[in-house]
C-alpha cells in the first residue's frame, strides 16, 4: 500500500464508493505505471497516474471514471527494479496455454495467455512471428454472432499501446449509440524506453528515403495489424470495409496515424487527439524524444540522447503522411496550452494538405473556467470524434435549431456541461434522433476551436469554408525550429532527403482481404512545411527567484475590489474574478479564510471545503450560490481561473520571493513551502512547465514540501528538511513571508 494515500485522503474530499473497473486497473497498472516507471520511482509514478486518472488526462481518461477507488492491484502497483534496456523482442508473454492459435480466436481459459478476456464484448487472441509473440484484440458492439443478417457497420480502431488495449466505457457508449464497432488494439509485450508496447516503424527513423516505414521488415507489429484487417475482410457482411477509422490520444494518437497511413488503401480516417507530427530539430519535443533520437538511442541515453546520439537520419515521426492515390481524413485536435502537442498539430495539418489528404484541424483554447485544456481530448470527446470523422450521418438543420435552443436555455457555468445535458436528451428534441452525429455548429456549443478544413468537409457535411493554410495555433509554449547550436537542433549542413513522387506503387499494405473503395487523389512533389524559429529554454528550470509587486497600486483603474485592513496591517481584498490581482496572493489556509471573511463582514463566514480543481485556488466567495454556503476554500483549486461568479479572496501581504533551489533543501533565508496549494502558486509565479502538484508521502532523502523533479511538480508531506538530493530541487519561500 502506498503511504501517500494517507496524505491524499486527508487533503481531498472523501472518494466516491465507485471502485475502478477492471479495464481501468489494467491500464493503470500495465500502462500508466510502466510508462512513468521509466523516469520515476514507485511512489512518484503512482502519484502521477492517480493525478492523470482524477483529472481525466491521457489514456486513463478513456477507461477510468475520475476519483474512482483503487483496486488492490492499483494500490499495490510498484516499479520493478530493472537496469537493463528493454528489448521489444524479448520478455514476451510466458503464461502457459493449451494451444496457440495463429489467427484471431475467441479468448478462453485455455488460450488467453497474457490477454484479459473481456467481460463484455469479445476478445480474440493469437500468436504472430512463428508463435513467439502473443497479441490480443478486444471488440465491442460487433454483430458477428447475430442470428439475423447484419447491416455492415463502421469500425473504429482504438489504440491502447500503453497496455492491453482495453476499451473504455465512453467508447462503448458511443459505439452503442451511433452504431459502430470498436476494436481495442494493445500489446502483451514489454514496453520500449518510452513506455509504449506497440512498435513503430524502423526504430523511430523516418525520412525522405523511407518516409513511410510500414513494411514487415520495418515493424514487427505489421503481422498483428495485417491479421486485424484480414479479420475485418473475412466479415465484410458485418463490417463496412469502406469506413474503417482509427483513434488515439497522445502517443496512441501517433500510432493511430501510423496505422492509418500505412493502411491508407483500407482506412477512411483518423482522430489525432493531443498529437500531430514530430519534426526533427523542431519544438515541441515529444516526451520520448521521437523524431530527435532513434528508439535505440533514447533507450540508451534517455533525455540526454540529443546531446549524445542526435538522429541525423531522422526528419519526422512517426512517418510522413504519404498516401498517394488513397485519400484519408485526419481530424487533428489539441489545446493551445498542451505543451506536448501544440505545434505538432500544425505540422501534421500542413503535411496532410501537402499530400492531398482531407485535413480537419481543431485548435482549442483552454476553457476560461479551467475545466479541460492541457494534454487531453476536448470535452464531450466522442461527440467530436463521431462528428468530425463522420461515423454517423449528421443531424438535420431542424435538429441543430432545437439543440441550440436547448443549450441556450440551460444556465450552467462549466465548459461543455450544457452541451452534454442536451446531448443526453437528443432523442426528445424536435427533428433529432439519438443516432445522428452532431454538426460543427452544434459542437461549437461545447467548445469553439479555431477550425481549418482543407477540403471544406466536416463529418458528412460538405461545402464548408476551405482553409489550405491554417493560422498558426496560439500555443502557450512557442513552437518552431530549434536555434542552431542548442540541443536537438539541426546542423546547417544537413539537408532533407527528397521524397520520390508516387509512381503507382506505395507503402500500402499487401493484404487483399479488405477491398479498397476509397476516393483517390493525385499528389505532386511535397512542398516544404513553413517554419518559424524560436528560443528554446533548457528543460531544467532556472533556480533564479521571482519577486512580486509590494502593493496593489499597479492594478488597472477599472478593476473592482473590496478591501479590509486588519489591526496587524494585513489587507484582505475581494477580487473581481477567480484570480488574485498583482500585488496580492491567495489565502492558503482554511483558518485564514474564515478570519478574512469575518473581518470583511461577509454574509457567510464559515468556509465550506471543496476538492474540485476547477475552482479558484484557496479562499473564494460565490455570491450567487443558491444555498447558504457562499464562502468556500479550495485546497486544490487553480490560480489562473477566470470566473465572474466565484471571486477570490486574497491578502495583500505576501512572500517577497519564491526560489527553486539547486538541491533538495532551502538555502539560508528560505523555508519550505507550506501546502500543496502554495506549492502550485509558487510554481505558477516561477513559470515552471508544470504547475499541478503530485502528492506523495515519502521519507528518506526526499525534500520535504514542494519540489521539482523530471519536469514535474511534487508535494511531499514528510521528507528531509536538510535533503541533499541534487535531482529533486526544493521550491522554497522567503523567510520573511507573512504567517
Amino acid at each position: 500500500m502506498h503511504l501517500h494515500l494517507l496524505f491524499v485522503a486527508a487533503t481531498l474530499a472523501p472518494a466516491p464508493s465507485l471502485v475502478c473497473t477492471t479495464e481501468c486497473a489494467e491500464e493503470f497498472v500495465n500502462g500508466c505505471m510502466i510508462h512513468h516507471c521509466h523516469n520515476l520511482d514507485s511512489d512518484e509514478a503512482y502519484a502521477t497516474c492517480r493525478t492523470e486518472l482524477d483529472q481525466g488526462i491521457g489514456p486513463l481518461s478513456n477507461v477510468c471514471e475520475p476519483l474512482c477507488v483503487d483496486t488492490d492491484a492499483m494500490s499495490q502497483a510498484a516499479c520493478e527494479v530493472n537496469d537493463e534496456i528493454p528489448d521489444m523482442n524479448e520478455n514476451e508473454c510466458t503464461e502457459p496455454v493449451d494451444f496457440k492459435p495463429e489467427a484471431p480466436s475467441v479468448c478462453s481459459t485455455s488460450n488467453k495467455g497474457c490477454c484479459n478476456c473481456a467481460s463484455d464484448g469479445t476478445t480474440y487472441v493469437w500468436w504472430i512471428l512463428n508463435g513467439t509473440v502473443q497479441r490480443c484484440l478486444h471488440t465491442y458492439n460487433t454483430p458477428i454472432d447475430s442470428s439475423s443478417p447484419a447491416v455492415p457497420v463502421p469500425v473504429l480502431l482504438s489504440m491502447g499501446g500503453y497496455g492491453g488495449g482495453a476499451i473504455g466505457a465512453d467508447a462503448k457508449r458511443a459505439a452503442q449509440r451511433y452504431g459502430f464497432a470498436v476494436f481495442g488494439l494493445g500489446s502483451t509485450s514489454q514496453p520500449n524506453a518510452a513506455g509504449f508496447r506497440l512498435s513503430f516503424g524502423n526504430g523511430g527513423i523516418a525520412n525522405g528515403l523511407n518516409p513511410t516505414p510500414c513494411s514487415a521488415a520495418d515493424n514487427r507489429d505489421k503481422a498483428y495489424t495485417d491479421a486485424i484487417f484480414e479479420f475485418i475482410g473475412q466479415h465484410s457482411d458485418t463490417f463496412d470495409t469502406s469506413r474503417i477509422f482509427a483513434e488515439g490520444f497522445s502517443q496512441n494518437s501517433m500510432y493511430a496515424a501510423y496505422v492509418t497511413v500505412c493502411y491508407a488503401d483500407k482506412m477512411a480516417g483518423v482522430w489525432q487527439g493531443g498529437s500531430g507530427l514530430a519534426r526533427t530539430g523542431f519544438a515541441p519535443i515529444t516526451p520520448g524524444f521521437q523524431g530527435q533520437c532513434s528508439e535505440t538511442a533514447f533507450a540508451e541515453h534517455g533525455r540526454d540522447c540529443c546531446n549524445s546520439a542526435f538522429c541525423e537520419e531522422c526528419e519526422y515521426w512517426p512517418l510522413w503522411p504519404r498516401t498517394c492515390e488513397h485519400k484519408i481524413i485526419d481530424c487533428i485536435a489539441s489545446y493551445t496550452n498542451d505543451v506536448l502537442a501544440c505545434g505538432t498539430d500544425y505540422y501534421m495539418f500542413e503535411a496532410m494538405v501537402a499530400e492531398g489528404n482531407d485535413a480537419r484541424f481543431l485548435s482549442f483554447a483552454p476553457p476560461a473556467d479551467g475545466i479541460g485544456g492541457g494534454h487531453r481530448n476536448p470535452q464531450n470527446q466522442y461527440a467530436w470524434k463521431v462528428g468530425c470523422l463522420g461515423l454517423a450521418e449528421q443531424c438535420s438543420q431542424i435538429c441543430v435549431d432545437s439543440f441550440t435552443q436547448c443549450v441556450a436555455a440551460i444556465t450552467v457555468t462549466e465548459t461543455g456541461e450544457a452541451f452534454k445535458i442536451c446531448d443526453d436528451q437528443m432523442a426528445t428534441l424536435t427533428g433529432c434522433t439519438d443516432t445522428c452525429a452532431p454538426t460543427l455548429d452544434m459542437l461549437r456549443l461545447s467548445e469553439s476551436p479555431v477550425v481549418s478544413l482543407s477540403e471544406g468537409r466536416f463529418g458528412t457535411a460538405v461545402g464548408l469554408d476551405v482553409t489550405l493554410k491554417a493560422p498558426a495555433p496560439a500555443c502557450e509554449v512557442p513552437f518552431g525550429r530549434i536555434p542552431q547550436g542548442e540541443s536537438c537542433s539541426i546542423s546547417t549542413s544537413l539537408q532533407s532527403a527528397q521524397i520520390s513522387p508516387c509512381n503507382g506503387s506505395s507503402h500500402s499494405s499487401t493484404t487483399s482481404s479488405v477491398p479498397s473503395s476509397k476516393t483517390t487523389v493525385t499528389t505532386a512533389t511535397i512542398p516544404s512545411i513553413s517554419t518559424t524559429t524560436l528560443s528554446v529554454s533548457s528543460a531544467q528550470p532556472s533556480s533564479s527567484a521571482t519577486s512580486f509587486p509590494s502593493s496593489i497600486s499597479s492594478l488597472s483603474s477599472t478593476t473592482t475590489t473590496t478591501t479590509t485592513t486588519t489591526s496587524a496591517g494585513l489587507i484582505y481584498l475581494r477580487s473581481h474574478d477567480g484570480q488574485c490581482m498583482p500585488g496580492s496572493r491567495p489565502i492558503f489556509t482554511l483558518k485564514e479564510c474564515a478570519e478574512a471573511a469575518t473581518l470583511m463582514n461577509l454574509t457567510d463566514r464559515t468556509p465550506s471545503t471543496t476538492s474540485r480543481r476547477n475552482r479558484p485556488g484557496g479562499c473564494y466567495y460565490r455570491e450567487e450560490s443558491a444555498g447558504s454556503n457562499k464562502l468556500w476554500f479550495a485546497p486544490r483549486g487553480m490560480h489562473t481561473l477566470e470566473s465572474t461568479t466565484r471571486t477570490a479572496i486574497c491578502v495583500e501581504s505576501l512572500p517577497a520571493v519564491y526560489k527553486l533551489q539547486d538541491n533538495g533543501s532551502c538555502s539560508n533565508g528560505f523555508v519550505p513551502v507550506r501546502s500543496p496549494l502554495e506549492c502550485e502558486y509558487a510554481a505558477y509565479r516561477l513559470n515552471l512547465v508544470d504547475t499541478s502538484a503530485r502528492l506523495i508521502s515519502r521519507d528518506g532523502d526526499r525534500p520535504v514540501g514542494c519540489y521539482f523533479f523530471k519536469d514535474r511538480l511534487w508535494y511531499n508531506s514528510v521528507g528531509d528538511i536538510a535533503s541533499k538530493d541534487t535531482r529533486r530541487l526544493a521550491l522554497c519561500a522567503f523567510l520573511a513571508a507573512d504567517t
